[in-house]
């Protein structure tokens, strides 16, 4: 039987995928990467305002998948606050955020607003309150454990 946190997880993808079949009916706008190979396959690059899946298979593609994250989060916030959802043990398991590893990939950490939960359900909590608030430019979720599937 499936926990909470992959519960709740099915559900947010669910509920975004119903969404997005409604967006389609209008123009999505994109976040460009700024290069043709890239762009170009994406249809001119992501989807703003959407659901985006950054997943480390191990503990070793932590770092670039972390800091590929920031990066597309940074793109999307422009100058307003990136919302950055940590499980609270996160720091012993994969490492701390470090302001200035995050001010060399182009964010700077003042624009960064942390919060910290207890679980994988808090997380994604967090994350569907924070897609509700227009003030924030992006916002990142790190729950912790194996993927949960979506079917």
């Amino acid at each position: 039987m499936a926990d909470a946190s992959t519960r709740s997880l099915t559900a947010l993808r669910q509920s975004l995928a119903l969404a997005g079949l409604a967006r389609e009916l209008s123009p999505v706008e994109r976040i460009a990467f700024g290069t043709p190979s890239l762009d170009e396959p994406l249809g001119g690059g992501i989807a703003r305002a959407a659901l985006h899946e950054v997943y480390a298979p191990g503990a070793a593609d932590l770092p670039a998948a972390t800091g590929f994250a920031a990066a597309l989060a940074l793109r999307a916030a422009g100058s307003r606050p990136v919302l950055w959802v940590r499980q609270d043990f996160l720091d012993a398991e994969a490492g701390r955020l470090h302001p200035p590893g995050l001010a060399e990939l182009g964010l700077d950490p003042s624009q960064i607003l942390l919060v910290r939960v207890r679980d994988g359900e808090g997380a994604l909590r967090a994350g569907a309150e924070a897609a509700r608030c227009a003030a924030l430019g992006a916002t990142l979720i790190e729950p912790w454990g194996r993927r949960a599937s979506s079917t």
